[in-house]
């Protein structure tokens, strides 16, 4: 799944950024959208049909099952944030996903054929789902304008000379623990990114199957990068879940999904590798001329996948400001766990706590003069939030950061 399209994705699915509506009417793009939603699966059949028949390289451009699954919600976000036009916002967001699209190799001419095979995806729900005609032909006229956003946004990109992906070859793979691995990679050149911003990642050999992952290093000039990769049993994403030292990559799609601000101390919360964007956080304001106090709760299922305790422990011994206390949701490790030095605790380091990270930082206080961002899959960020809010903390206070869990 793109960068982009994985964050609309999550707008839709937590209904963030809708249009309110006051006269009781709700607009026409609103009732295609809840069409969509009611039969995902049909417009997503009929749009891969379509498009494969008139695009014979369709096969390469959606060979990413997972993320193709998910036009139906990224389509919806659209036309609910849309009225009589794409809505300035939503027209950005799609600008950005035509640019990453590039990557892929998409030809300009694509797009006027998408934009037919998305017409045909309406039409199958609209006779599902009794749609007045009108409001049809409106939905499809807003998502061929999107089309040809992209398409502009592409040319624009290529016109720029900006390359649609940076390669980069694997320098070391050490597995932490069972479910999760430590993977560094050298660029061919710099990559420019946020910290807490993630990056499209792909194997050279399947350049089709992208992934989305956050750096643990902060962006450097010798395009060095740190990803903490959850192992999953290998299949089409083999070659990013499980890769060999020497493996090329593309790295591609820089996006920052939060928006950081260092005026106040900072109170971090990660679950699994959701501690990677946090760690590239740290790291970097630890080196403004007066860092802020840190407070880093990490936590995990089990103390051995604790995976970079070792790590936490050498910033931390060099950054008085910095404190990091482990938390593990069971206190002994399952047997399949297989823990590594990383994971054992080093002397001065906070003690690791066992229950839900969420809770222990809660169990601290409110925490209502720092910043606040939590990292993780979606379960676990909202479990957090909810502990966190529950304690007295202010939720204007908190920003979530949700890692996509198709790895």
């Amino acid at each position: 799944m793109s960068c982009v399209t994985y964050i609309l994705v999550a707008l839709e699915r937590t209904r963030l950024n809708h249009p309110r509506w006051h006269n009781g009417a709700m607009p026409a793009p609103t009732r295609v959208a809840d069409a969509l939603t009611r039969h995902p699966e049909l417009f997503r059949r009929a749009v891969t049909a379509t498009f494969t028949g008139l695009c014979p390289a369709a096969g390469v451009l959606i060979a990413q099952p997972a993320a193709h699954a998910d036009l139906p919600v990224a389509c919806a976000w659209v036309l609910r944030n849309s009225a009589e036009q794409v809505s300035d916002y939503a027209a950005a967001v799609i600008r950005q996903l035509g640019c990453e699209h590039r990557r892929s190799s998409t030809d300009p001419a694509h797009y006027a054929l998408f934009a037919r095979a998305l017409r045909a995806g309406l039409d199958a729900v609209a006779a599902e789902d009794d749609l007045e005609p009108a409001d049809v032909a409106h939905a499809a006229h807003l998502l061929e304008h999107c089309c040809t956003l992209m398409r502009d946004a592409a040319l624009a990109a290529d016109a720029q000379q900006l390359p649609p992906y940076i390669g980069g070859t694997v320098a070391q793979v050490e597995r932490r623990c069972h479910r999760i691995s430590v993977i560094r990679v050298q660029a061919d050149e710099p990559v420019a990114y946020p910290a807490g911003g993630a990056l499209a990642v792909a194997g050279e050999l399947d350049p089709g199957i992208w992934r989305t992952l956050c750096p643990a290093i902060p962006a450097n000039e010798f395009g060095q990068l740190e990803f903490h990769v959850p192992y999953s049993s290998p299949g089409a994403d083999a070659l990013i879940v499980a890769p060999k030292v020497g493996d090329r990559w593309r790295i591609a799609a820089p996006y920052q999904p939060i928006q950081l601000s260092t005026d106040a101390d900072l109170l971090l919360i990660s679950h699994g590798v959701g501690l990677a964007p946090l760690r590239a956080i740290a790291a970097d304001v630890m080196l403004q001329a007066h860092p802020p106090r840190i407070h880093m709760f990490v936590g995990a299922d089990y103390p051995g996948e604790l995976y970079d305790l070792m790590s936490l422990w050498h910033q931390a011994a060099s950054a008085p400001y910095l404190s990091v206390t482990p938390v593990a949701a069971h206190e002994d490790d399952e047997w399949w766990v297989r823990p590594s030095e990383y994971s054992r605790p080093p002397r001065g380091l906070h003690l690791p706590q066992t229950g839900q990270a969420g809770e222990v930082a809660a169990s601290y206080g409110t925490w209502e003069d720092r910043s606040i961002i939590i990292a993780g899959a979606a379960a676990d960020v909202a479990a957090s939030s909810r502990a966190l809010t529950a304690a007295g903390t202010p939720a204007a206070r908190i920003q979530e950061l949700l890692l996509d869990e198709r790895l």
